[in-house]
């Protein structure tokens, strides 16, 4: 299990509160991504997509990632169809206005949803970066226990 991490400038007020990077999801039938808890990815994917969870080989998730893989019992146009409905959201902030938001960066454009800059930053990325608030501070990372 990852650990949780905050991240606080050295100099402002400017916090990003604890993160674990980002989580998996699934696309649900009406195209919406529904987040997959850890531990039991496997089993979300499985309701999500009304499919037996025997299906699913491996659907697990780490900082920064996921993979999945699909029992050889299905053809390999159902596996493609499996996979290619499971992503992952990473954690983000942008630079320019602050906004945290969640991207898959393998399928979303690498924009900021309310800015629209291109300035951009994984949240796990920030440790030693210049503050995006104060501009002045270098963002510091704290470890959390991890909690599984």
């Amino acid at each position: 299990m990852p650990i949780a991490s905050d991240y606080r400038c050295n100099k402002c007020s400017f916090n990003i509160p604890e993160t674990w990077g980002g989580y998996m999801y699934v696309i649900d039938e009406s195209n919406k991504r529904v987040p997959c808890s850890h531990p039991g990815e496997s089993y979300t994917v499985a309701e999500v997509l009304k499919i037996d969870e025997e299906l699913l080989g491996i659907c697990t998730q780490w900082e920064g990632g996921y993979t999945a893989s699909v029992s050889n019992t299905v053809s390999e146009e159902q596996a493609r169809s499996i996979i290619g409905k499971i992503g992952y959201n990473s954690d983000y902030i942008c630079l320019n206005c602050s906004h945290r938001f969640y991207i898959d960066t393998k399928k979303d454009k690498k924009l900021c949803p309310q800015c629209k800059s291109d300035g951009i930053e994984a949240i796990l990325d920030m440790a030693g970066k210049t503050c995006p608030k104060c501009k002045d501070g270098t963002i510091d990372k704290f470890e959390e226990d991890a909690i599984s």
